[in-house]
């Protein structure tokens, strides 16, 4: 080979290695490039190759790879730039209502609301704080007159007997998605622990002497841990709002201490049911 043909293909190598990254590059979305650009004098090439240039814009890209979940995006523009910030967990809260049935109450229900707030750890895990709240109450009222000569009519009664349970849990909710949810529905079971606050109101008029009636007052309040297990399904709406129902079981027996001639006693409240709730799913 003579001696201009190795001066051609070197000049070929040379430019070849300083031309400016190609417009058909392909950019994937799992890789973050950084470009940084600088003016630097292009070599100097033999003066059979053409005239000289002054200087060339070289383009120098470097590629980090990165993971498709890490919050690292590529970038459009050709220039330095940082990292993006990675994407917000779901964070969530959740409006519950609904009745919780408890047997050995004699078939006592009562409202039961619910409230929890919390976020995505991975996936198909929820993990939140809730506060729920059951409200009993029965009264036997006796009408001592009805009057009607004002604009509105005017009733007047009176209470012989009032009854009411009032419990407050607090606690940490943990929720699994099953991995057989498809599209905007997502069946789940869930698991709760609290502590939980227990408060008994008693009245009765002209009431006849009860036993142990100076350890259960009027008012008494029982605390203790319990726990709820539950199953049900979400159905998102949209992005931000879903509609959410479950069922489940609740356990748990608040108690407190107290003394008999001197003799501790323990007072425990037996609230074993199970409960049926609906209600909204908002994102955040």
């Amino acid at each position: 080979m003579s001696h201009l043909s190795i001066l051609t293909v070197a000049c070929g190598l040379v430019l070849g290695a300083v031309a400016p990254a190609g417009a058909g590059e392909k950019t994937t979305s799992d890789v973050t490039r950084y470009v940084a650009r600088s003016r630097t004098p292009a070599r100097e090439a033999p003066a059979r190759c053409g005239p000289r240039p002054r200087q060339r814009d070289l383009d120098v890209t470097i590629v980090l790879a990165q993971r498709r979940d890490d919050g690292w995006r590529p970038d459009r523009g050709r220039r330095w730039r940082e990292p993006a910030i990675p994407e917000r967990r779901d964070t969530y809260a959740l409006l519950k209502g609904g009745a919780l049935y408890v047997p050995d109450g004699g078939g006592t229900n009562g409202l039961y609301l619910g409230l929890e707030v919390g976020g995505g750890i991975e996936r198909f895990l929820d993990v939140g704080l809730c506060v729920d709240y059951f409200h009993r109450q029965s009264r036997d009222l006796e009408v001592l007159f009805d009057s009607r000569d004002y604009q509105f009519p005017v009733h007047a009664t009176i209470t012989n007997f009032e009854s009411s349970a009032d419990l407050v849990p607090l606690g940490v909710t943990m929720r699994l998605k099953l991995p057989v949810a498809s599209g905007p529905v997502a069946p789940f079971v869930s698991g709760t622990l609290a502590y939980e606050i227990l408060h008994l109101g008693l009245f009765e008029r002209n009431a006849p002497p009860r036993p142990y009636a100076d350890i259960l007052g009027d008012s008494e309040t029982f605390t203790g841990f319990g726990w709820q297990a539950a199953a049900g399904v979400e159905v998102a709406l949209s992005s931000t709002l879903g509609i959410y129902g479950e069922a489940g079981l609740h356990r748990s027996s608040p108690s407190q201490s107290a003394q008999v001639d001197g003799v501790p006693v323990d007072l425990r409240v037996d609230l074993d049911g199970a409960f049926l709730r609906a209600g909204l799913r908002f994102g955040m």
